[in-house]
């Protein structure tokens, strides 16, 4: 499923659970956007490596390990596990390097990478 389908999808789940909640609604919009919509980053994948070196290494180590075993190599807790330590390392590397707008770009980075693996 691409992210338009999946981003129709989450749409209708909002509609489907919130639709009596204008607040509620738009909020659950926000969060599909923020999961599904194609946005560009703003910077470019030279900058994301500058800025998030350690994270960028340990990313890049657990995307060739979720490729060379595949999805059923892992628990769930194990994906969410590595991503929380990618995730601090990144954070840890952007106090580190004074990265601006580095959670945007972390979120980015990690839901875009995370969707490429399926």
């Amino acid at each position: 499923m691409n992210a338009s389908n999946r981003l129709n999808e989450c749409y209708q789940y909002c509609i489907k659970y919130h639709s009596d909640d204008s607040k509620a609604l738009q909020a659950c919009y926000s969060i599909c956007d923020a999961l599904w919509r194609q946005q560009p980053l703003g910077v470019d994948m030279r900058t994301i490596s500058e800025c998030f070196p350690h994270g960028v290494f340990e990313l890049e180590n657990f995307m060739a390990k979720y490729k060379r075993v595949g999805r059923s190599g892992f628990d769930d807790w194990q994906i969410a596990s590595y991503v929380s330590s990618i995730i601090n390392e990144m954070l840890n590397d952007s106090e580190r390097n004074k990265c601006p707008n580095a959670k945007n770009i972390i979120i980015k980075v990690i839901i875009d990478v995370l969707n490429s693996l399926e």
